[in-house]
């Protein structure tokens, strides 16, 4: 069984961190919510998420900067970003991908899309778990 994730959402509209924190967490997922870039800060000091969800435009800053910051820092090295936005300029994409950021999802959200892309990362972190590791050497 995949295990359930600890995601930061970070996105200025209170309605999308409310849906995006309630598909999540139908799914079993931990949810830590922010609605700007110096919040998703002080939460990521705070906790050590498997997974971030990010919008690109947030008062106080960019998610191009958020994503720098959390690049700055190996301690979240683990942990895919995936921006979540309505911006449709290929460049912005481009310039996130360059800054750290694992995946670009289009706003309004496909929610399967985001359920299969979050799968993949509990998935992955199954298969990473040190307690996977040892259940499976027993086994052998």
């Amino acid at each position: 069984m995949k295990p359930a994730l600890t995601i930061l959402v970070v996105d200025d509209s209170e309605p999308m961190r409310a849906i995006l924190a309630t598909i999540l967490t139908s799914r079993g997922h931990a949810v830590v919510l922010a609605d700007s870039v110096s919040a998703a800060k002080d939460a990521l000091m705070a906790q050590r998420p498997d997974l971030i969800l990010t919008d690109y435009n947030m008062p106080g800053g960019k998610g191009s900067e958020l994503v720098r910051w959390i690049r700055a820092h190996a301690v979240f090295d683990h942990a895919p970003i995936f921006v979540v936005s309505s911006e449709q300029d290929p460049r912005l994409h481009l310039r996130m991908a360059q800054a750290g950021a694992s995946l670009w999802i289009s706003k309004p959200v496909c929610i399967g899309s985001l359920l299969s892309a979050v799968d993949a990362v509990a998935g992955q972190h199954y298969l990473l778990s040190p307690d996977n590791f040892e259940t499976r050497a027993r086994a052998v």
